[in-house]
């Protein structure tokens, strides 16, 4: 089994780090670069959203109104403006996705 290591970046992706057969996939993440990104973003128009639907959604659905919900879809619509991110390298070939898999 081959473990690859890719970042996904503005530029798209990029191939990091490889090992192969016998190497754990621990190593792979050992010897990949690692990167951390904070963005400031303006939340206020989620939390005017939040604060007006929080009561009625969860009396409707009987958990509270969080955030995740509103991180997802963000993701989503990132991820099919640039499908590049979504896509995976196998072999020589970049496979596109006509999915997105939140898990």
């Amino acid at each position: 089994m081959k473990y690859t290591a890719l970042i996904a970046g503005a530029a798209g992706l990029a191939l990091i780090a490889a090992c192969g057969g016998n190497e754990a996939p621990a190593e792979a993440q050992d010897t990949a670069a690692m990167l951390t990104t904070f963005n400031d973003v303006d939340m206020s128009a989620v939390m005017d959203l939040r604060k007006e639907y929080k009561e009625a959604f969860e009396k409707r659905h009987g958990v509270r109104l969080g955030f995740m919900g509103f991180f997802v879809k963000a993701c989503v619509s990132a991820l099919k403006e640039i499908p590049a991110v979504n896509a995976e390298i196998d072999g020589t070939d970049i496979v596109y996705k006509n999915f997105v898999h939140m898990g």
